[in-house]
């Protein structure tokens, strides 16, 4: 389950940079994600966040403004080290 989070939210933010998809799909993907980040964030180990966190802010200098705020949040709630729940087994 923690290898199918992790890899929906880092192809969430890869997707964000994607020229073969329409804007309005990126932006409606990120969005997604980063409305449900702290879910989602519940079951990631903290080196999984950790990752993820890298790939947002690799991806911030090439993505377009619009997605920008979806990724600097999912990228937010990732730097979490708390690990309770899910997380913790």
């Amino acid at each position: 389950m923690r290898n199918g989070v992790y890899a929906t939210v880092a192809g969430a933010l890869l997707t964000a940079n994607a020229a073969e998809f329409r804007p309005a799909n990126r932006r409606q993907i990120v969005a997604a994600v980063a409305k449900n980040a702290d879910v989602l964030a519940a079951f990631l180990p903290v080196a999984y966040r950790a990752q993820i966190v890298r790939i947002a802010m690799g991806m911030m200098a090439s993505a377009t403004d619009d997605v920008k705020p979806a990724v600097t949040k999912i990228a937010e709630v990732m730097k979490s080290t708390e690990c309770t729940g899910l997380c913790a087994i």
